[in-house]
């Protein structure tokens, strides 16, 4: 069941990502999202606590892809929140989402084949 949402949510996320971005005839209006401190803290937080997480777990061991998956997604997170709060680049959000979308997608395709 994972591996269908893994393929099918980057469809979504990226057709909405690049909604976000509102792309009209080759040009990008701003559709500046909001910035989010939560958001911040959180991806800093799951950040630190993935690599940790597998440290201690023979299971998590294991399933150090999936560790290794979901703190590279938290780094492009964090890199596209901070670049929109900190320096008003308002197509950052979007545009990590953007960068996401391929990653999730692969995982996907990788689950279904297992």
């Amino acid at each position: 069941m994972w591996s269908v949402n893994f393929t099918l949510a980057p469809t979504f996320s990226g057709a909405c990502r690049v909604h976000r971005l509102r792309i009209h005839h080759g040009l990008m209006v701003k559709a500046a999202p909001e910035h989010s401190i939560p958001g911040i803290i959180l991806a800093c937080v799951s950040l630190i606590a993935m690599p940790l997480l597998s440290l201690g777990s023979a299971a998590m061991q294991a399933d150090a892809t999936q560790t290794e998956f979901c703190t590279y997604l938290s780094a492009i997170l964090l890199i596209g929140l901070v670049l929109n709060a900190r320096s008003g680049l308002w197509w950052a959000d979007p545009l990590t989402g953007i960068v996401m979308v391929p990653i999730i997608a692969k995982e996907g395709v990788e689950a279904l084949t297992r």
